[in-house]
């Protein structure tokens, strides 16, 4: 669990990035199951793009909730001047929810999949 977190904290902007693309994916899904034809021959259901949409949203929340604790942690690291190994105290304070985020954005990616595959 310690090397996961110290591990993530080198790859912040990572999780800002996939935060963006799955807001855009949730957008783009949403958009779909707004501009729904009815007589289009898509062989998925109007439910399925909306659960699309809001798991894509919720990967997205997860995404950037990691990102934002772990430039937070950092930030405070800076401020304090603390040293290198020092830096997992700091990483430590906000574990709960940086892996909380992490759960959340690795789980609605996973059933977003599992949705696709099975759809």
């Amino acid at each position: 669990m310690k090397r996961l977190i110290e591990s993530l904290a080198e790859r912040s902007l990572i999780f800002s990035f996939l935060s963006g693309a799955f807001i855009a994916l949730a957008g783009n899904f949403a958009t779909s199951s707004l501009l729904w034809d009815s007589g289009s021959h898509i062989s998925v259901s109007r439910l399925t793009i909306n659960c699309l949409a809001v798991l894509m949203l919720v990967a997205s929340i997860g995404s950037f909730l990691v990102s934002a604790m772990l430039d937070a942690a950092r930030r405070d690291w800076e401020v304090a001047g603390s040293q290198l190994a020092m830096r997992s105290v700091y990483l430590h304070a906000r574990s709960r929810h940086i892996l909380i985020g992490l759960c959340l954005s690795v789980g609605g990616f996973a059933i977003s999949f599992l949705l696709i595959v099975k759809g």
